[in-house]
C-alpha cells in the first residue's frame, strides 16, 4: 500500500505559476541549514546518496544535488536572510521519493546558527493525499493554472502546500483534472484539512472512502494511524468567470509566517541564592512548523516578571513569569526555581598529626555557617587547602594554611598555623651479592637514610621494606629489580637493587607401569619427573633416586606404598608410587545367556569364571572383559560367527571363543492405519506394519503381535477432529524400530439433516445413491456425507407395500455415537422392465418380422407379463445392408411409464455350441468374434463381437456377411481358435465346439486315428497324406511341428488307415490325394484318442456338384433328400433321376449305421432357373437330429464351395432343410422343422 501511494505521489509534481516571489538578496552574514534523513526502522541504518534542492519559497533553485552522508545528512552553506525550503529529488534504490517541503527561514535572531531539520523516509511514516479535482468545463488554461492552498493542522503543528491544476495533470473519464497533493512524513493522530478559496474557485465537496476521515462542509478530520496513508477528493468549481490568475494562492502559501506556538525555560545553575541573573536564562522557541529557536531572558521580546534578589527569608520555591512576544502572539511560562541558602562563615582546626612535605585534609577539621545560622561538617573532599605542599626549606618550622570552601557561588575562607616535621630524601642500599632462590635472604641487606634537615640514620635489612621478597619460574635466569624502601613520617625512600635468580624442583611425579608379580621391584617400569619452580620437566635417572623399599617377601603381597626422594639445588623434594603384588589368571571360560545375536553382540549378556594361579576363581560381567569379532553384517544372518573372549590382569591375558548364531534384525518399520477416522480409540487391527530386515526382506506384522506397540493409544474427546500422530515401536531379536502414522480423530455428531430425499419410488427397493446428510458436530462444524456414509434400516418392500408409503430410518455413526433421521416415501407400481426375445428369422428378406418377437414386460410389485412384437414400436424395421449389425431400440409404454430396450439385429445369425471333451455342455464360455479380411490378413478389432455360452452350452448372435476369427476361450481350458466365412443371409450352424482342459503337463501328447474313404463309394482310400496345422478351419500356413521342427506327419494305410500322435491341442487335419479335393477336418487332441471319418471328393466337373453328409454315433440312420423344380426328388428310396435339361442326380452312398457318409452327386443341366434344394431326414426318429452333430460339405470342381453344422438349438423337428442352389448360387436355409 505505502509503494502504491507512494507512485501516486510520484506522479504528482508541484507546479507553481509562473509569477515568482523576489528571494532575499545575498548580502550580509549568511548562515547554514543542515537536513537529515531519519529512519525509524533502523539505527544502524546506511543513509547515504539522499539528494535534495534548495529551493527559495518562489521555487527558484539555490543549491542543487546536495547528496547526504552515510548518517543521512547533508548541509546548505553560505545563506543569507530569507525564507528557504528543503526538497527530495533522488532517492537510493529501495527507497521512495519523499515529496514532502522542509520549510525554514534565516532571520537576524537565527544568522549564524546551523539550523536543523529532519525528514523522515517515504516508506517508513504516514502521508495524507490530497486529490483536487476540478472539471475540465471550467478550466481555461489560457487564464492560468487553477491553483489551490492546502492545510493541514494536528499534533500541535500547521503544515501548507499547493495543487497546481495544469494540462499535464491527469484527465480522468468523469471529465475532472486531477492533481494530487501530500503532506508527507506525518506522525500519527489526528488532523484538520482545510482549502482556502482561490480568486476563481470555492470548495465544492469532499468525499472519501476511508473509516478514518470525517467529511465536514469545507474541511476532512483524519485520524491517521501508523503505516496507513489516507486518501480524500477537493472537488472544486468555477465561480469567477474573468481572466484572473490564481498565482495569488502561490504567494499566499510562500508568505505565511510561522507562528509561535510554545517556550520553554532552563537555567544553567542548579542553584540560586540572593539573586538571579537574566542574562542566564534560557528560553527555546517551538514553532508550528517544528523550528525552534533559543534566546536569553534578557532579549527584548522577553518580559519577566516576580522577584529577582532574596535574602534568607525567601529560601525555598519561588516562580517567576516569562512573556515571549512574537508576530503579535504572546506565550506566557511559569519558570518555578528554588532559592538556596548560602555560606556566611568557615570554622577550621587541626588535629596535630605530623606534617611533612605534603599535606593530608584528613587531619584538618571545617564547619561551614550559613545565612540562616545553620552549619555543616564538611568532608575533606569538599573544601580545599593552600598551600598543600612544603619545600625541605620548611621543614621544623611552622606554616600558615589557608582554607576555602565555596557553596552557590559563595567562598569562605579560614586560616591555620601548623608546625612541619623532617621526613626522609634518600636511602643507600647495601646487599652483599650472591643468587637467591624462591625467597629473598634479607639478612643480606642494610640501608642508610638522609633526611630533609640534613641528618642521616643506618637502618638493618630486616627494618626494610621490598617490593617482591619472593620468586616465580618467570624470574629464573634474569636481573630482577627489587625496590628496597623505608618509610618515617609518611614519606618513602627507595632504591632498586638488581637481584639475580637460579632455579629450584618443586615437585616430582613418581609412576610405576605394572604390577609386581615377584618379589622384587622392577626398577625399568619406574619414571620420575620433576617439575622445576620454572615449570619445565626433566626425566630423572633411577640412580639419582632414593628408594624407600625395593625388594618384597610373601608378606607383602597386597598394595605396596614406596616413597623416592630428590634433591637440587638446596631442595629436596619426594614422590611416592602404589605397587600391588597380586595373583594371576591362568584361563578363562566364557558363557552368555542368549546364543541369537544380531548386528553386535550385548556384552552385558556375556560372563566369565577366571580362574588364577592359586587356583582360585573369579566372576567376571561383560564390562570387565575384551571382545573381539563382535560386530556382524547382514551377510553373515543366519551363520554361526566365533566371538574371541579376552581377560587381562596383573599383565596376563586369557582367552576363549564363544559360538554365536546370527540371526536377522529389523532396520526399519512403515506403518499405516487402515481404519479410517479413530473413535479416540485407536483399533491396533487395522494397523498394518511392516518391518524391513538387515537382509532387505520384509515382513507384515500379525494384527495382535505383542512386539508391537502404539503409543498413544487413545484421545481425549478435545482432540476431536484432528490430525494427530501415532508412533509404533516393534522390537526382535534385541533391536527395536518405530515409525510414525497419522489418524483422524473422528468429531462426535449430534444432528442430521437428510437432503435429496424422494417422495415416491416406483421400485420394491430404495435407490438411495442420490440421498446426502448434513452432519452436525459438537464443535459447530459440519460435513456433507453421501449415501455411503448413512445407514438405511429399510430400504426393501414387498408387493403388499406397493401404493402405501413407508418410512425410511437413516442412522450415521462416527467416533463411537449414532444418530439417526427419517422420511416418508410412497411406493408406487410402474413396469420397470422390457425384455425382447427374438426367435429364428425375425429378419426376413431384409425386414423385421414381429411375429417372431416377443416382449417380457417386468413390474416393481415382482409381477410381469408376456406382450406380442406387436405391441412394440421399434426405431427401425427395415436392414437393407446385409454386412451390418444393427442396433434396434425396442419402447413399450404403460401407466405413463415408457420402457425401452436395445437389441442387435442382423440378416445373418449364427449359432454354436461348446461342450467339455466328455459332452458335457460348458455354460459361460467367452466367444470372441473378430472380423478378418482373409486378403490382407488383417482384423477389425473394433467391431469385435463378444457373447457367451448358456446352461446348454449355446450360444446365437446376430452379425454381418464376413470372414470372422472365432476365439473360444474358458477358465481351465485350453483356448480355440476356428475361422468362419458368412456369406449368405440367414441362420449359420457351426459344429459343436469340444474344449479340452489345460493338462497337467505341457508335453502331453495323444493320437488321432482314422480312415479315409472315398465320398462316392465309401471304399478306402491309401496312400493319402495327412498333415496338421494349429487351429480349426486353418486352409494354409505352416504346418505343426515337434520339438525337432519336424512336420507331424501320417499316411494312410492299404485299408486306408492312418495314425499319429500330437501335442494336447486343436488341430485341423489337410488329407490330400492325387485325384481327390484335399480335405479338412477339424480335429482335438486330448487324453481320449481322436477319431476322424475322413471323406474325400473325387474332383469334379465345373457343373458337378457333391454333397457330403457325415454325423456321430446317433441317431443311427439319417437320409440325404434332393428335389428340384425340374424334377423328382432324389433320396434312398429313388437314387438315380435324370433332369430334362440333360442334369442328373445319384444318390452314391446311403448310411444307415451312423457316421455316414450319405452322398449326393448332382450334374447341372442347361436351365439356369432350376433349383435345388437339399434336406437330411432323421429317418431313426431318436434322438433329435440338433444333438447328432451332422454336417454338410458341398465340393464343385476341385474345392470344397460350402459346409453346413447342424443347428443345436433347431428343436425336436425331424427334417433339416439344409440350402438351395440354382445356377451356381447356394442359399442357406439352414432350419429344422
Amino acid at each position: 500500500m505505502l509503494k502504491k501511494l507512494a507512485a501516486i505521489v510520484c506522479s504528482a509534481a508541484l507546479i507553481l505559476s509562473s509569477t515568482a516571489i523576489p528571494a532575499y538578496a545575498n548580502t550580509g552574514p549568511t548562515t547554514s541549514a543542515k537536513i537529515t534523513v531519519l529512519n525509524c526502522n533502523s539505527a544502524n541504518s546506511d543513509l547515504s546518496n539522499f539528494q535534495f534542492n534548495l529551493y527559495n519559497t518562489d521555487g527558484t533553485i539555490q543549491q542543487q544535488n546536495l547528496k547526504t552522508k552515510s548518517d543521512g545528512s547533508v548541509t546548505a552553506q553560505n545563506l543569507p536572510i530569507g525564507k528557504y525550503y528543503f526538497q527530495e529529488t533522488d532517492v537510493p534504490h529501495g527507497y521512495f521519493l519523499n515529496h514532502s517541503k522542509r520549510f525554514f527561514s534565516i532571520t537576524n535572531e537565527n544568522i549564524g546558527q546551523i539550523i536543523p531539520l529532519t525528514i523522515g523516509l517515504a516508506n517508513s511514516s504516514q502521508t495524507i493525499l490530497i486529490n483536487e479535482k476540478v472539471p475540465k468545463s471550467e478550466i481555461n488554461f489560457s487564464n492560468g493554472n487553477p491553483v489551490f492552498y492546502l492545510k493541514a493542522t494536528g499534533n500541535s503543528h500547521t503544515y501548507y502546500t499547493t495543487a497546481s491544476i495544469s494540462p499535464t495533470c491527469s484527465l480522468g473519464n468523469d471529465g475532472y483534472y486531477s492533481y494530487i497533493a501530500s503532506f508527507g512524513n506525518l506522525p500519527t493522530g489526528q488532523y484538520l484539512i482545510s482549502q482556502n478559496p482561490s480568486n476563481r474557485y470555492t470548495l465544492k465537496n469532499i468525499k472519501t472512502t476511508s473509516k478514518e476521515i470525517t467529511i465536514s462542509q469545507n474541511s476532512a478530520s483524519i485520524n491517521l494511524q501508523p503505516n496507513i496513508n489516507e486518501l480524500c477528493e477537493f472537488y472544486s468549481s468555477l465561480t469567477d468567470t474573468g481572466k484572473t490568475s490564481d498565482n495569488k494562492n502561490s504567494k499566499q502559501i510562500m508568505s505565511v509566517e510561522k507562528q509561535p506556538v510554545n517556550i520553554s525555560v532552563s537555567y544553567p545553575d542548579s542553584t540560586i541564592t540572593d539573586s538571579l541573573d537574566k542574562s542566564k536564562i534560557s528560553i527555546t522557541v517551538t514553532y508550528d512548523n517544528g523550528t525552534t529557536k533559543t534566546i536569553s531572558g534578557s532579549n527584548p521580546n522577553i518580559k519577566i516578571s516576580g522577584r529577582t534578589a532574596f535574602s534568607s527569608s525567601n529560601l525555598g520555591n519561588n516562580t517567576i513569569n516569562i512573556i515571549y512576544s512574537e508576530a503579535g502572539k504572546n506565550i506566557s511560562k511559569d519558570f518555578p526555581f528554588t532559592v538556596s541558602k548560602w555560606p556566611t562563615e568557615l570554622e577550621t582546626s587541626y588535629d596535630g598529626t605530623t606534617i611533612t612535605k605534603t599535606l593530608n585534609k584528613s587531619h584538618i577539621s571545617a564547619t561551614v555557617i550559613y545565612c540562616d545560622g545553620s552549619s555543616k561538617k564538611l568532608a575533606p573532599n569538599e573544601f580545599s587547602c593552600t598551600p598543600t605542599t612544603f619545600s625541605e626549606s620548611d621543614s621544623g618550622k611552622n606554616q600558615i594554611i589557608t582554607v576555602s570552601y565555596s557553596e552557590n557561588n559563595r567562598t569562605m575562607s579560614s586560616d591555620l598555623n601548623v608546625p612541619i616535621s623532617k621526613w626522609p630524601i634518600s636511602i643507600d642500599v647495601n646487599y652483599a651479592g650472591g643468587t637467591e632462590n624462591d625467597a629473598l635472604d634479607k639478612s643480606r641487606f642494610s640501608g642508610t637514610v638522609h633526611y630533609s634537615d640534613g641528618s642521616s640514620s643506618e637502618i638493618p635489612g630486616t627494618d626494610l621494606t621490598y617490593s617482591k621478597d619472593t620468586f616465580s619460574n618467570s624470574d629464573i635466569g634474569k636481573t630482577n629489580n627489587v625496590s628496597v624502601s623505608y618509610t618515617a613520617n609518611g614519606e618513602t625512600v627507595q632504591q632498586t637493587i638488581p637481584i639475580e635468580v637460579a632455579s629450584w624442583p618443586v615437585k616430582m611425579n613418581v609412576t610405576y607401569s605394572g604390577d609386581i608379580t615377584n618379589s622384587k621391584l622392577d626398577l625399568s617400569k619406574i619414571t620420575a619427573i620433576v617439575t622445576d619452580c620454572n615449570g619445565s620437566k626433566k626425566t630423572i635417572p633411577i640412580s639419582d633416586l632414593h628408594l624407600s623399599k625395593t625388594a618384597f617377601s610373601s608378606s607383602d603381597i597386597g598394595t605396596q606404598i614406596i616413597t623416592a626422594t630428590y634433591s637440587e639445588n638446596g631442595k629436596t623434594i619426594s614422590g611416592n608410587f602404589t605397587v600391588t603384588i597380586q595373583k594371576w589368571p591362568t584361563s578363562i571360560k566364557a558363557s552368555i545367556t542368549n546364543t541369537n545375536v544380531n548386528d553386535a553382540l550385548k556384552h552385558n549378556e556375556v560372563t566369565a569364571v577366571v580362574t588364577y594361579c592359586d587356583g582360585s576363581t573369579s566372576a567376571k560381567s561383560g564390562n570387565q572383559l575384551s571382545f573381539q569379532n563382535d560386530t556382524f553384517s547382514s551377510s553373515q544372518v543366519g551363520t554361526t560367527q566365533n566371538v574371541t573372549i579376552s581377560y587381562s590382569e596383573n599383565n596376563t591375558t586369557v582367552t576363549d571363543t564363544l559360538p554365536v548364531q546370527v540371526k536377522k534384525w529389523p532396520i526399519k518399520l512403515s506403518a499405516t492405519y487402515s481404519g479410517g477416522t479413530v473413535s479416540f480409540n485407536v483399533d491396533k487391527s487395522k494397523v498394518n506394519a511392516t518391518v524391513t530386515y538387515c537382509d532387505n526382506t520384509s515382513v507384515l506384522l500379525d494384527k495382535d503381535s505383542n512386539d508391537l506397540h502404539l503409543s498413544p493409544t487413545s484421545f481425549p474427546e478435545s482432540q476431536s477432529g484432528t490430525t494427530q500422530n501415532i508412533t509404533a515401536t516393534y522390537s526382535e531379536n534385541g533391536k527395536s524400530v518405530s515409525a510414525d502414522f497419522a489418524v483422524n480423530v473422528g468429531r462426535i455428531p449430534i444432528s442430521m439433516q437428510l437432503q435429496h430425499t424422494p417422495s415416491q419410488i416406483t421400485s420394491l427397493s430404495l435407490d438411495t445413491t442420490p440421498i446426502t446428510a448434513i452432519i452436525t458436530y459438537q464443535d459447530g462444524s459440519s460435513q456433507t456425507v453421501n449415501s455411503n456414509a448413512l445407514q438405511f434400516l429399510n430400504t426393501s418392500f414387498s408387493n403388499t407395500d406397493i401404493g402405501t408409503s413407508k418410512t425410511i430410518t437413516v442412522q450415521y455413526s462416527e467416533s463411537g455415537k449414532t444418530i439417526s433421521s427419517s422420511f416418508s416415501v410412497l411406493i408406487k407400481k410402474i413396469p420397470t422392465t422390457l425384455v425382447i426375445s427374438c426367435l429364428h428369422g425375425v429378419v426376413s428378406n431384409q425386414r423385421l418380422d414381429t411375429n417372431k418377437i416377443t416382449g417380457t414386460v417386468y413390474y416393481n410389485d415382482g409381477s410381469l407379463k408376456t406382450i406380442h412384437g406387436s405391441q412394440i414400436s421399434y426405431s427401425q424395421t427395415s436392414f437393407p445392408d446385409t454386412t451390418k449389425i444393427y442396433q434396434v431400440i425396442a419402447t413399450y409404454t404403460e401407466n405413463d411409464t415408457t420402457l425401452t430396450s436395445q437389441f442387435t439385429i442382423s440378416n445373418n445369425e449364427l449359432t454354436g455350441k461348446v461342450t467339455n471333451i466328455d459332452g458335457t455342455n460348458l455354460q459361460n464360455t467367452s466367444v470372441k468374434l473378430i472380423p478378418y479380411n482373409s486378403s490382407s490378413q488383417t482384423y477389425d478389432n473394433n467391431n469385435t463381437i463378444l457373447t457367451t455360452t448358456d446352461s446348454n452350452g449355446q450360444f446365437d448372435t446376430f452379425l454381418g456377411k464376413n470372414s470372422y476369427k472365432i476365439i473360444y476361450e474358458k477358465d481351465n481350458y485350453l483356448p480355440l481358435t476356428t475361422y468362419q466365412t458368412i456369406d449368405s443371409e440367414g441362420l449359420v450352424s457351426i459344429e459343436t465346439v469340444p474344449l479340452v482342459p489345460i493338462p497337467s503337463q505341457t508335453t502331453q501328447t495323444g493320437s488321432v486315428t482314422g480312415y479315409v474313404k472315398n465320398a462316392i463309394n465309401n471304399c478306402t482310400i491309401s496312400d493319402a497324406t495327412i498333415k496338421f496345422r494349429k487351429n480349426w478351419n486353418v486352409k494354409s500356413g505352416p504346418y505343426a511341428c515337434d520339438a525337432n521342427n519336424s512336420e507331424f506327419t501320417a499316411n494312410s494305410t492299404s485299408n486306408g488307415y492312418f495314425n499319429c500322435n500330437l501335442p494336447y491341442g486343436y488341430y485341423t487335419a489337410e488329407i490330400s490325394k492325387s485325384g481327390f479335393v484335399t480335405g479338412l477336418f477339424n480335429i482335438t487332441i486330448c487324453n481320449q484318442s481322436a477319431s476322424v471319418n475322413a471323406i474325400l471328393s473325387p474332383v469334379l466337373a465345373s457343373n458337378e456338384y457333391r454333397i457330403v453328409l457325415t454325423w456321430g454315433a446317433s441317431p443311427r440312420d439319417l437320409d440325404s433328400h434332393l428335389t428340384s423344380t425340374i424334377g423328382q426328388e432324389v433320396y434312398f428310396g429313388r437314387r438315380n433321376v435324370s433332369y430334362s435339361d440333360s442334369g442328373s442326380a445319384n444318390l452314391d452312398v446311403d448310411d444307415t449305421s451312423s457316421y455316414g457318409p450319405e452322398t449326393i452327386t448332382l450334374l447341372t443341366g442347361n436351365n439356369s432357373n432350376a433349383t435345388y434344394t437339399y434336406s437330411v431326414y432323421n429317418y431313426s426318429g431318436y434322438p433329435a437330429l440338433s444333438t447328432s452333430g451332422a454336417a454338410i460339405k458341398i465340393y464343385n470342381g476341385n474345392s470344397l464351395i460350402s459346409s453346413y453344422s447342424v443347428p443345436t438349438n433347431g428343436g425336436s423337428g425331424r427334417t433339416w432343410k439344409v440350402f438351395s442352389l440354382c445356377n451356381g448360387k447356394i442359399s442357406p436355409i439352414n432350419t429344422i422343422a
